[in-house]
């Protein structure tokens, strides 16, 4: 409201979707964009919410009648339409409707039913990153990544397909599916471990947990039926969640987090040192891990500031008793300045790739 001026009209539609009318005669579009770019300017610093700094984006499409609606709920239809398009352009934009935007809609439409049958049929695949030891190159994890092979569009990328399983609720399936997949490949390693007398910790797998799977109050019981079925020690098991899904519901997560670690489950807090309130997750969450990202690593190497950042989150991770993994290494230099830092482990394209899991794959180290 206070971004708006007296004649134009707010309403709720539902959620956390709202709807601004803006009337005039001149040039419609040009004072829509106005109060758009307003309203987002006001939300760049966090919110406080009670005690918490809470980060709001927004995503805003506009539309005007002289893009042929003629009437309120084509209007609305068409801005909903712009709102999607800017979504996907990543967070903080707005986007004027065109007619053109209505294709991509179907296509989209088209993309989410032709996900729900990928999951029901298992036609998505785990491809496997590894984690290593930065002082010995041994290799102790891999965070399992999922891709979508597509018989048509080739490979698409979770940044694509994983919003469209969240906006429609296929997440839950998709988060089970690779759950399952991750753990069942977790026991094979295992079985080869044994079967090869190697005298080592467990290949621990990191999965990715949403927002949606948090509050799901069935995932607990789904956790301990997949580790029961799959065979696996539940240490071996690392669920890698972000700050921005403990904002959704801290309570339910704080309470989830607590059960499942209980079972012997494992937490790292992914991307840590790009939110507002991650220090004040630290004091209430038992994270057995803090994975720094990969904004911090890429400056290592150069003169800036970036290598006091990390030392400082590695003797804040000392300090509290929990392990460091640094995100996205893509150089020699980079892994030398982690390890003159001291940095436990360490993930990214330099130490391995994403790949599909191969045969030969050697427990032993990360080449």
């Amino acid at each position: 409201r206070a971004c708006l001026r007296p004649e134009d009209v707010i309403a709720r539609l539902g959620g956390d979707e709202f709807a601004v009318m803006v009337e005039d005669g001149h040039d419609a579009e040009a004072a829509a964009i106005t109060v758009a770019r307003r309203i987002m300017e006001a939300f760049v610093l966090p919110v406080g919410v009670g005690a918490e700094s809470v980060s709001v984006y927004l995503s805003v499409g506009i539309a005007t009648n002289h893009g042929g609606a003629t009437a309120a709920e084509e209007l609305i239809r068409d801005a909903d339409v712009a709102m999607y398009k800017a979504k996907t352009s990543g967070k903080g934009h707005f986007e004027v409707f065109h007619p053109s935007m209505g294709e991509a809609v179907l296509e989209r439409h088209g993309l989410k039913e032709e996900l729900r049958l990928a999951i029901e049929r298992q036609q998505l695949t785990l491809y496997f990153q590894p984690i290593v030891d930065l002082g010995t190159g041994a290799l102790v994890a891999e965070e399992a990544l999922v891709r979508w092979e597509h018989p048509s569009r080739g490979l698409v990328g979770p940044s694509e397909f994983v919003p469209l399983a969240e906006e429609t609720g296929l997440i839950l399936s998709l988060g089970q599916y690779v759950l399952e997949e991750a753990c069942q490949q977790a026991r094979r390693w295992q079985a080869r471990s044994d079967a090869s007398l190697t005298d080592g910790p467990e290949v621990a797998v990191h999965v990715n947990l949403s927002a949606v799977e948090l509050r799901d109050p069935d995932l607990v019981d789904r956790v301990r039926a997949t580790l029961s079925d799959a065979a696996v020690n539940a240490q071996s098991l690392v669920f890698e969640i972000t700050e921005t899904v403990l904002l959704e519901d801290s309570e339910r997560a704080k309470a989830a987090i607590s059960e499942l670690r209980a079972l012997g489950v494992r937490f790292a807090l992914d991307d840590f040192g790009t939110g507002y309130s991650s220090l004040s997750y630290l004091h209430t969450l038992p994270f057995d891990m803090l994975k720094i990202a990969k904004s911090f690593v890429d400056g290592l190497g150069r003169r800036g500031p970036e290598a006091s950042f990390v030392r400082m989150i590695i003797e804040l991770a000392r300090t509290l008793g929990v392990a460091v993994v640094a995100e996205g290494i893509e150089t020699q230099e980079q892994t030398d300045a982690l390890i003159t830092l001291e940095c436990d482990y360490g993930q990214g394209f330099h130490l391995g790739r994403p790949e599909p899991v191969k045969p030969e794959l050697q427990l032993s180290s990360a080449a």
